[in-house]
């Protein structure tokens, strides 16, 4: 488990930045309209509010969970079941607005499903077996991966 972890964080945090910076140089295109550079800032934003939600996400699921023996629910878990994750979405989703460039929002849209939705339900099975009643009643009362209003929405 620990390699899969630290492969994921070296492409989260290493290969899609450096990727999405050499995809916005080779197709260069100057900021035309005012609404370009209020997306850059936006997307950066997003980073640093993704990096934000995994530090805090991380911590406290370091000093809740007692080494795996208890469920963590409170703080960013009381609102997402997935903070970490939600937190690297908001990180790519970030860098692809800074990029500017639709192409580059699709793609990382379309790689981190395809990496983290499996890994979302792997790890759900997992819980359950491990947690039974108490984390079925959890993932009833606890939206997956966006918190609030837009929870409804399907897989999320």
């Amino acid at each position: 488990m620990k390699k899969r972890v630290a492969l994921q964080r070296g492409v989260t945090f290493l290969v899609v930045p450096f990727g999405l910076y050499w995809w916005k140089f080779l197709l260069a295109r100057p900021m035309g309209a005012p609404w370009e550079g209020i997306l850059v800032s936006l997307g950066l934003v997003l980073v640093l509010v993704g990096f934000c939600t995994r530090i805090v996400a991380r911590g406290y699921k370091e000093s809740g969970s007692l080494s795996g023996g208890r469920l963590v629910t409170g703080d960013l878990y009381a609102y997402v079941r997935n903070p970490m994750y939600m937190g690297t979405f908001l990180i790519g989703l970030g860098a692809a607005l800074a990029v500017f460039h639709p192409v580059a929002v699709v793609i990382f849209i379309v790689g981190y499903a395809a990496i983290y939705v499996p890994q979302i339900l792997r790890e759900e099975r997992i819980l359950t077996g491990h947690f039974g009643q108490e984390y079925r009643d959890y993932c009833q009362r606890t939206p997956r991966l966006i918190p609030g209003p837009l929870s409804w929405w399907g897989f999320f």
